[in-house]
């Protein structure tokens, strides 16, 4: 071990040195004059992890040379070099990169040019190596009281050096933006359309998007009445043909409406939070979802309005191993409304493929599932104390060639409509209406109308009361007859009878009727309190009962439950935080046999601050019908202004203990030179795991 850990340390050396040799070569090979601002940048990361997931280790290195220059007022340039190597440890693969940039910027009164371009080459140790290359223009309009225009092109190609080639794509993109204010009109056209030509798959794909708006805002007798307008059309065309032959698979995607995701460890219920960017087409920057770090599941969803859909593809940031995939589990889910999910367990088993160097995750369905929306959920038995995001999420259908050549063309139509309303009849009653109807007309699958609108009123003579109330509808309608219609009615209290006292409470009616689903009412309550009892110590009561009732099979589901937190201020020094919390929920009814569970939780966070240069942090909280208490304990030291250490602890009981020790050390050298360390141990029942992380930045 001794001997092979002295090699790979004699590679990284060696891999350090060349690369500082061939940057200084081009530095002291640019003609670069007095005063020209020339910097370099160095990052030097070493990994090493190990425990019952395997021990591995990754040095990094990377190297980057900028070069910038004002050459007049109007005209800028810079230019840059990018050096990159991961040294891994094992069997895992040794890459190395190198990516040069250009870019020319021309502005003046009238509009601003924008060139660019850059290369990309990836060397890999056991794989052909791959070549990025794209140049791009973007040319825009300034000039006030005429409209702006926009006009881009980018043009791409990618291709590796093996033979025969598994990967070979070039695409060209060309587009076009109108924006024009006049009076109290928004006007705005957008026109995109892209190629690509995937030599490896021999497919051709085209894409043409127009969108069209139009907006109006005004208001009205002295800002006492405002109206605000807008429609938008929106088509999206993509035209694919494939050469794969008679017989061939090829995988189709659906036009996605929507990207959600979360953590939640019960994904049969709650909606999601949007996520843009799990559908925003960039298969390289992460989308926030940690699917390795957590045993926290991971959920992805995406709105497919009826769509047909067999396949789904999730992209990952990076290789992952065998022993991290058989870790791994993923499910399906489908839902109507985003919140109520039914897993769909007719699925293959999982398969893990290769793509741009980075592994792809493909899960196929037996039957093809079309509802509003799918979502993908993943979970992990192990957490690694390496990281692995996900960056996009694709769903569609694979098809089979039935020619030499086959064509699909996939049209989608978007229709939106918004209108709203505020009159102020005094300056303490206002009344409000607010529309949106959104339709979808998909060539592949059912026509879609979502429309809701809201009619409310706020009542605030003074701080003692609040009062609010409405009425809104929301209006389902498909191609299949299978309409979906909910209303509510709300009232809302609120008051503030004394400076160190607010309430509101709340009560909401909701009636649904469902062709698909039957019949389902619900009631509402909800109560808050906040309260500052003394100067340093403040609370916060909040409450709430609902009731849900099927009416077709005559199921009953009821939820209540309270929550407690309370703050204090026990010396200058010295905080304290209390949280105390109570959940039943019951499920009765004819059919079925009647459900109760419970949920308590307490617990408790104390900060101490000793000095200006340390700080203690601790708690405890308890799940206790889970049977589960968490332990943590964190101290952090601000010993100068630039040195920094925090050390952790994180102690689980329950089914299953683990104890979790973290660590870093930052120490800010001089203003061109930093450092930090950092350091984890996870020892569980079920296994443990360690990494240490060091890492060096210069600047110069």
């Amino acid at each position: 071990m001794k001997n092979q850990h002295r090699i790979t340390s004699d590679k990284m050396l060696a891999s350090s040195a060349r690369a500082l040799i061939v940057l200084m070569l081009i530095v002291y090979a640019t003609p670069v004059a007095a005063g020209d601002p020339l910097s370099f940048i160095g990052n030097w990361n070493y990994r090493k992890s190990g425990g019952d997931t395997g021990d591995s280790s990754l040095f990094n290195h990377t190297y980057t040379l900028i070069y910038s220059k004002e050459l007049s007022d109007a005209m800028a340039f810079s230019a840059s070099v990018r050096y990159n190597e991961n040294i891994p440890s094992g069997d895992l693969e040794k890459t190395d990169s190198i990516n040069p940039t250009l870019s020319l910027d021309t502005r003046n009164d009238f509009f601003s040019l924008n060139l660019n371009a850059s290369r990309t080459e990836l060397n890999r140790e056991d794989n052909p190596s791959r070549t990025d290359q794209s140049w791009s223009a973007n040319f825009q309009t300034q000039v006030e009281q005429w409209p702006s225009l926009r006009l881009y092109y980018n043009q791409n190609s990618s291709y590796d050096d093996g033979s025969p080639r598994r990967q070979d794509v070039d695409s060209d993109v060309f587009g076009a933006t109108i924006e024009y204010t006049i009076a109290h009109f928004d006007l705005l056209y957008d026109f995109r359309r892209s190629e690509s030509q995937d030599h490896v798959n021999r497919s051709d794909t085209e894409t043409t998007d127009h969108t069209a708006q139009v907006g109006y805002s005004n208001a009205f007798f002295g800002n006492r009445v405002s109206v605000a307008a807008s429609q938008q059309y929106q088509s999206f065309k993509t035209s694919t043909e494939t050469r794969v032959g008679v017989g061939g698979r090829f995988f189709v995607p659906a036009f996605l409406f929507g990207g959600f995701s979360s953590e939640d460890d019960t994904p049969a219920t709650g909606t999601p939070a949007n996520n843009p960017a799990l559908i925003d087409g960039d298969t390289d920057a992460s989308a926030g979802i940690d699917i390795t770090g957590t045993t926290i599941k991971q959920n992805m969803a995406v709105q497919i309005n009826l769509q047909p859909i067999d396949r789904v593809r999730i992209y990952l940031d990076r290789m992952i191993d065998t022993a991290t995939q058989n870790r791994l589990q993923w499910s399906i889910y489908q839902s109507s409304d985003l919140t109520n999910w039914t897993q769909i367990t007719n699925i293959l088993p999982v398969f893990y493929d290769e793509e741009n160097g980075r592994t792809l995750v493909v899960l196929d369905l037996v039957d093809a599932a079309e509802s509003r929306y799918i979502k993908v959920v993943s979970d992990t038995t192990l957490p690694s104390t390496i990281s692995v995001f996900v960056t996009e999420m694709e769903a569609g259908t694979v098809r089979i060639a039935t020619s030499d050549r086959f064509s699909i063309n996939q049209r989608t139509i978007n229709l939106q409509s918004q209108f709203s309303t505020t009159v102020r009849i005094t300056d303490s009653w206002q009344v409000s209406y607010n529309l949106r109807r959104n339709e979808n007309r998909p060539d592949n699958g059912l026509d879609t109308v979502q429309f809701n609108h809201t009619l409310s009123t706020r009542y605030n003579p003074s701080e003692l009361l609040t009062l609010s109330l409405g009425i809104s509808e929301n209006i389902d309608w498909t191609d299949s007859d299978e309409d979906r219609r909910s209303r509510s009615y709300f009232i809302s209290v609120g008051s503030q009878p004394l400076p160190t006292l607010n309430y509101t409470l709340g009560y909401t009616r909701t009636e649904t009727r469902s062709d698909e689903h039957g019949d389902i009412d619900g009631d509402s309550f909800s109560a808050l309190v906040n309260a500052t009892i003394f100067p340093d110590l403040t609370s916060s009561l909040s409450a709430n009962w609902s009731q849900r009732e099927d009416i077709t099979d005559g199921r009953t589901n009821t939820v209540y439950g309270f929550n407690l937190d309370a703050t204090a201020r026990l010396s200058p020094r010295l905080d304290l935080n209390i949280d105390l919390g109570y959940t039943k929920s019951t499920s009765e009814g004819e059919l079925i046999d009647d459900e109760t569970t419970t949920g308590t939780r307490y617990g408790f966070n104390l900060g101490y601050r000793p000095s200006d240069i340390l700080l203690f942090n601790g708690g405890f909280h308890r799940q206790v019908e889970e049977n589960t208490s968490v332990v943590n304990a964190s101290f952090t030291g601000l010993w100068t202004r630039k040195l920094q250490t925090i050390f952790g602890l994180t102690y689980s009981m329950g089914d299953e203990d683990s104890r979790q020790y973290t660590g870093t050390i930052s120490w800010l050298v001089s203003r061109r030179i930093s450092t930090q360390i950092n350091g984890s141990y996870l020892d569980a029942d079920s296994g443990d795991s360690w990494s240490i992380l060091s890492s060096l930045h210069l600047t110069l």
